[in-house]
């Protein structure tokens, strides 16, 4: 295959796009170790989220799945669960690794911890120390919902994707029919994000509530 001057002109566009970003962040990424490694806590959710996610896909990945397909068809993803074995090994020394790690450094600050609970807003039965300062954020009863919510996100995107794929191989009925499916997941998450008012994605739950009657509020003492 020969490459056009089109071609060379994406592939060198591209090198410098990422040369100009590292340039860009370079000042702020050598401040400490803390900016480099984890933007200085200032990530967003869904910049954090979507950061993961791309650092799991390489340009050979989408290559070999489409090659995989139309060799062997969709049953030729089976492939996957030969890797089956190695990460499962994978996962014990990671967890043996996370615990020792755990247990060997010093713990974050407790204003990191009282940030991170109210953020997230986890079950106070194992964070009891830091639940008592935070009396004002009430506890959370939503496993099922975000089981369901998740659930549903899964089935739209895999809904989507093979809507899309069916349509360009011609099935159109078929594709319709799983896009429509992708649509009704997607109101389903959307209808319940919508009802517990975006709390989970928005910064409004990393902002503590009012003050309880459980709550000790210190007054000014005109005495002092």
């Amino acid at each position: 295959m020969q490459l056009t001057a089109l071609d060379w002109s994406v592939i060198g566009g591209y090198f410098v796009i990422n040369l100009l970003i590292g340039l860009w962040y370079r000042k702020r990424a050598t401040g400490s170790t803390g900016e480099f490694f984890i933007s200085g806590r200032r990530a967003t959710w869904w910049l954090a989220g979507t950061s993961m996610v791309a650092t799991t896909f390489a340009a050979d990945t989408p290559l070999a799945v489409t090659g995989l397909v139309a060799s062997y068809g969709i049953a030729g993803n089976w492939l996957w669960w030969s890797l089956l074995l190695s990460n499962m090994l994978t996962v014990g020394s990671c967890t043996v690794t996370w615990l020792a790690v755990t247990l060997l450094t010093a713990p974050e600050d407790k204003p990191l911890l009282l940030a991170f609970y109210r953020r997230t807003r986890p079950n106070p039965a194992l964070w009891q120390p830091i639940a008592r300062e935070a009396r004002e954020v009430s506890v959370e009863h939503d496993g099922w919902n975000n089981l369901r919510d998740w659930l549903a996100g899964c089935a739209m995107i895999y809904l989507a994707l093979f809507g899309t794929g069916k349509i360009i191989f011609g099935e159109t009925r078929l594709g319709l029919g799983l896009l429509a499916l992708a649509t009704l997941a997607g109101v389903v998450v959307y209808r319940d994000l919508s009802r517990r008012k975006w709390k989970l994605v928005s910064d409004e739950a990393a902002e503590p509530a009012a003050p309880t009657a459980d709550c000790e509020i210190e007054r000014p003492n005109p005495g002092r």
